[in-house]
């Protein structure tokens, strides 16, 4: 039963849902705390500048494979003689007598087919402020707020082969290993939310939703150089551990955040092309993640975490490099249309334990993505000589 189970893989369905949740983030790095202007403009000496984002998702059924090709969530499995094969000291010797006396019933036998289908709806209210200590250097902090609904359906979709089996054993149904076919329990999806449940101490799988805070960052940003065509910028600051961490116990689950301290830097330039209506940013990011005590499942087998025990890992995970490019064209110095490129780069990250062989190997990995953003903002048309009654 134990080894069946570890074959759903859950830790696969809902580690996609914290990526997500992870990739939301790294847009919110990408875009918090902008402060509608010029890359490198800070606030004046004295003013403060108030911001809201709202950030919605579809319904996240979907992710990208190592090769960014796009592939469904859903999990489909077949319970066979070879897949459950070394679950049971019984069964084991249930399958070497059916296989020495029908080799073609140990290849047709079957339990039942299941699919799993996992779904995430989120959204993100971000709430941004800075305040300008002097005309070259603004404070600044921002607090994500999440909503998440995870959706789980979990289904059976075959059912047993048990009467062809005893058909194909003939006249040997009548001996053990016929008794042993006429008494195997169905293993309905029913059957396997119990064991979960009883055996692994974890809720059923199926609906879950959860709201609060994320992860909070605050930092300075300090205006190197100001020119007429161009300037420089840079900020650091830290990450909060804020968000709240997926419990061990609940499978739907996710996290609102990573679970550590981040310190950053930030290096970029900005500009016009020839003094046109085109901006151009181009800005890089280092961040150092701390290490962190969690709580999590010691896996049965490697790789897979789906455990009845727990225990405390230090997990480090892997310092990343993010690089941000930008094109902007304004139109009447009130709208605006940007092209951008995300780019994100992360180390392998590592876990120390006693088990820590059992969590599987981490490699570095990477991402891209591309985002379009038409804007509307009048701070450039109040800025110059109050054109417009108010920055919006």
């Amino acid at each position: 039963m134990d080894k069946f189970l570890n074959l759903i893989q859950f830790n696969v369905i809902f580690s996609v849902m914290n990526r997500t949740i992870y990739s939301i983030i790294l847009l919110l790095i990408s875009c918090v705390f902008d402060l509608h202007a010029a890359y490198f403009d800070t606030l004046p000496m004295g003013r403060f500048n108030l911001q809201y984002r709202k950030i919605k998702t579809n319904s996240i059924v979907n992710s990208f494979d190592s090769s960014g090709v796009m592939v469904s969530n859903n999990i489909n499995f077949n319970l066979d003689a070879n897949s459950i094969y070394g679950a049971n000291e019984v069964l084991d010797n249930y399958f070497d007598e059916l296989k020495s006396i029908n080799p073609e019933a140990f290849n047709n036998f079957n339990i039942g087919k299941y699919e799993i289908n996992p779904s995430a709806n989120i959204e993100v209210d971000v709430y941004g402020f800075g305040f300008g200590l002097t005309n070259k250097t603004t404070i600044y902090f921002g607090v994500p707020f999440y909503r998440a609904v995870v959706d789980v359906e979990f289904k059976r979709t075959g059912g047993n082969n048990y009467n062809e089996i005893k058909e194909m054993l003939g006249d040997n149904e009548s001996g053990i290993v016929g008794q042993i076919t006429n008494g195997l329990p169905d293993i309905t999806e029913g059957v396997i939310q119990t064991v979960l449940i009883d055996h692994y101490g974890t809720s059923p799988i199926g609906a879950w939703s959860g709201e609060g805070v994320g992860d909070i960052e605050a930092g300075i940003m300090h205006q190197i150089y100001k020119g007429n065509s161009f300037g420089l910028l840079t900020k650091f600051g830290t990450v909060f551990p804020t968000g709240k961490m997926e419990n061990p116990d609940i499978l739907q689950d996710i996290s609102f955040g990573d679970g550590q301290v981040d310190a950053f830097v930030e290096a970029g330039v900005g500009g016009t092309i020839l003094d046109s209506n085109f901006e151009y940013t181009v800005s890089s990011r280092f961040t150092y993640q701390f290490s962190s005590q969690k709580t999590r499942r010691i896996p049965d087998m490697e790789g897979i975490s789906l455990g009845v025990n727990k225990t405390q890992i230090t997990e480090k995970l892997g310092n990343k490099f993010d690089t941000f490019s930008a094109l902007k064209y304004e139109v009447f110095d009130v709208i605006s249309l940007q092209a951008a490129h995300i780019f994100n780069y992360q180390a392998a990250h590592k876990i120390t334990s006693d088990n820590a062989n059992l969590f599987g190997s981490f490699e570095s990995s990477f991402s891209q993505n591309v985002e379009l953003r038409l804007a509307f903002n009048t701070v450039k048309k109040y800025m110059d000589n109050q054109k417009f009654f108010m920055p919006l």
